[in-house]
């Protein structure tokens, strides 16, 4: 059970995990399939969260939400990630380093862009050199440290967007070219 408390002059209200849980589950699986089209006039852009707290990963859907994203999971693990972003193709992932199974969100992350070309931002409290040194080999579209702020989150997605939007177009014009 998790006591939130609300803004100034609100009440406070409880929550426990089967409630997120349950609302979670009951729109997780909402997004589209991997090879619909969408119109880029009216675009609202698709972001999983890949983290494995569960406050966390309310937080962050709240806020992705609340800054016109549609926030997509979570997951809690590196193959669960893995797995969805191979059916539904979301345009970017927010990735915590320490996700729960066998592969951790650094070894999800540069499988996510090797073979699938979809961009990651980790979102993480980890700083330690080792974790440093191995982030910065999976091509990262940008690091944020928890707690998370709404205005750097919003800078960080905005950003990684754009640069994965050059990224897509300089990759099909040179591919043009070699054939």
């Amino acid at each position: 059970m998790y006591t939130v408390k609300s803004a100034l002059g609100l009440p406070t209200f409880r929550l426990d995990a089967a409630t997120i849980a349950a609302d979670r589950d009951a729109n997780r699986h909402t997004s589209r399939p991997a090879n619909a089209v969408r119109s880029p006039a009216m675009r609202q852009h698709e972001i999983l969260i890949a983290e494995d707290e569960p406050l966390v990963a309310f937080d962050l859907s709240e806020c992705l939400s609340g800054l016109g994203y549609r926030p997509l999971g979570p997951v809690s693990t590196g193959v669960d990630t893995i797995r969805y972003c191979e059916q539904h193709a979301p345009d970017l992932v927010l990735m915590d380093i320490g996700l729960r199974g066998s592969i951790d969100g650094i070894v999800a992350a540069a499988y996510l862009f090797d073979r699938l070309k979809i961009p990651v931002i980790y979102v993480t409290g980890r700083t330690e050199s080792e974790v440093l040194d191995r982030v910065k080999f999976t091509n990262p579209y940008g690091f944020i440290l928890k707690p998370v702020k709404e205005a750097e989150l919003k800078a960080e997605i905005e950003i990684a967007l754009y640069k994965h939007s050059e990224f897509l177009a300089n990759s099909s014009t040179n591919g043009n070219r070699n054939n």
